[in-house]
């Protein structure tokens, strides 16, 4: 394990047999631990809120998916940075409870969303079973009417994909209400395991947000060396 500074937040980066060791001990446990995938937009915004970065210290096991994160935090093991290009941490993950067959809940933010992702579940994690799934734009009333329903179908796994930050606020403020092991927070976009090609918008897309982090990263690192030497 690493510790990650990056825009004023310390987070830990585990290597792959690390962060899989933890999730089998998580599994076993009684209570529900998080699982939470780290982009460089979760972290730009999450710099700018106070809220956002206590929510993110809360979390059990940070992923980052961005090899600029790894950078930014001056990890630069080439083995390491071929994990998170790869998105290894998230196969093996999927892997690993397809082959356990263990029960999964999908919580997602729109129900146009859920029928593709329930296909895509299929086919990459046969043996998974998925016992429930709800669209968060379909409540009406309190949020424990969802942790009623995820309660009724006691899953091991919660995957959830809500758009941030409600995904890091729903989760700290409601997992430990939770009859399940494990809840794994996806990005809303989080398409690239999901698709066998980036389309070009999509590689557009994160080409523009690792700049911006990177020019946000080096603002950063001036201004605290101002700060130091104003002091």
């Amino acid at each position: 394990m690493k510790q990650m500074h990056v825009l004023g937040m310390e987070l830990k980066d585990y290597s792959l047999k690390e962060a899989m060791r933890m999730v089998d001990t998580f599994l076993k446990e009684g209570k529900v631990n998080t699982v939470s995938f780290l982009s460089p937009e979760i972290l730009m915004n999450a710099g700018e809120d106070e809220e956002m970065r206590n929510y993110l210290s809360s979390v059990d096991l940070t992923v980052p998916v961005s090899t600029e994160i790894l950078k930014a935090s001056g990890i630069g093991s080439r083995a390491r940075l071929a994990e998170v290009e790869d998105g290894r941490f998230y196969k093996e993950l999927m892997q690993k409870i397809s082959n356990e067959k263990r029960t999964a809940f999908v919580l997602t933010e729109k129900e146009e969303t859920i029928e593709p992702f329930l296909t895509y579940l299929r086919e990459t994690a046969p043996g998974l079973k998925v016992v429930g799934w709800y669209a968060f734009e379909n409540l009406t009333g309190d949020p424990d009417q969802i942790v009623n329903e995820i309660n009724s179908t006691f899953p091991d796994i919660v995957l959830s994909r809500l758009p941030s930050p409600k995904q890091e606020q729903f989760a700290n403020e409601h997992n430990a209400k939770l009859n399940a092991k494990l809840w794994v927070a996806l990005r809303e976009d989080f398409t690239t395991p999901y698709k066998k090609k980036t389309t070009g918008f999509e590689r557009l897309r994160q080409g523009f947000l690792a700049k911006l982090f990177r020019r946000k990263v080096s603002q950063f690192i001036n201004e605290q060396e101002d700060t130091g030497e104003n002091s």
